[in-house]
């Protein structure tokens, strides 16, 4: 089965990661998109850091399928947060504000329903919020860190452990090595005290000046660092912040090495959300021909 040949593309950046959606172009059939889908990400047109979904009109709205089929887990929250953005951009987020100024958008996804909310912000791109689950703390104050023990939470499907570094990474290639080798050592520590290993890291620092946002980087199982965390690390780190203090949670700022914040706020229940906002990069065409290669699509 061949694709309609035009493959029609929008590119986004969400708190500096950048995500596709594919708008139009390629047929329902899973194989299809199982094949196309790894190659809309892959370079030379994509890279290893970007997430994607193709985006159809499903029978109760807009419906998300993850571009990369062999991902794990739920959908990434930064491509939620870039289609109800461009959905809203384009007009096709329905419905109307409430009273304070937020508009519900409900999509699709292979997991389940998601709810975002948006608000306008004149010019500016919409302010975005999407859920983030209710983090559980599963074991505070394993193995020490440079700042203190580690605290183990449950959260969004993941166990994801998190950490504190003595000082802020920023862009720096030997930092980055460094914190990688700190968090290396601290998965020894939790295995040789007969901690299962976590499906993902998240280490935190204060960068100097920034007054309450903190820099949070990510590593998953296979020690990979991503440059913004899964939104549901993002929401235990919040979690954490209110369990070691023995305080109420509270909206916290948090930023990747690129020093881009998204905002981590309460949502009741112990639940939380994640604010950020989605910039559209550039409008794409592709064309797949018979071999299912992909080139972009260029007018004479």
């Amino acid at each position: 089965m061949r694709t309609d040949g035009v493959i029609e593309a929008v590119d986004l950046h969400v708190a500096g990661a950048p995500v596709r959606l594919v708008t139009g172009g390629v047929p329902r059939l899973p194989d299809v998109r199982a094949r196309l889908g790894r190659r809309l990400l892959a370079e030379p047109w994509g890279h290893a850091a970007m997430r994607g979904a193709f985006v159809d009109a499903g029978p109760a709205g807009p419906a998300l399928t993850p571009l990369d089929a062999d991902a794990l887990g739920p959908l990434d929250g930064r491509v939620v947060l870039a289609a109800a953005s461009w959905l809203w951009r384009s007009g096709q987020a329905g419905g109307a504000p409430g009273g304070d100024g937020w508009q519900a958008i409900d999509l699709e996804t292979p997991d389940g329903g998601v709810r975002a909310t948006l608000r306008a912000d004149g010019d500016r791109s919409p302010a975005v919020r999407v859920g983030a689950d209710r983090p559980r703390l599963e074991a505070p104050g394993l193995a020490g860190g440079p700042e203190g023990p580690v605290d183990l939470f449950q959260t969004a499907g993941l166990r994801v452990a998190i950490a504190r570094l003595d000082a802020p990474v920023g862009l720096d290639p030997g930092r980055m090595l460094a914190a990688s080798a700190a968090i290396a050592a601290l998965a020894h520590a939790l295995a040789r005290d007969g901690v299962a290993a976590p499906d993902g890291w998240l280490a935190c620092a204060r960068p100097g000046g920034a007054a309450g946002m903190l820099e949070a980087l990510y590593w998953d199982r296979d020690g990979t660092l991503d440059r913004l965390a899964p939104f549901g690390a993002l929401a235990a780190l919040a979690a954490a912040g209110g369990a070691r203090g023995g305080r109420a949670p509270a909206p916290i700022e948090v930023c990747g090495p690129a020093g881009i914040p998204v905002r981590v706020v309460p949502a009741g229940d112990g639940a939380f959300a994640v604010e950020a906002r989605a910039f559209v990069v550039a409008w794409r065409r592709f064309f797949a021909d018979a071999d299912d290669a992909i080139e972009p699509f260029v007018v004479a």
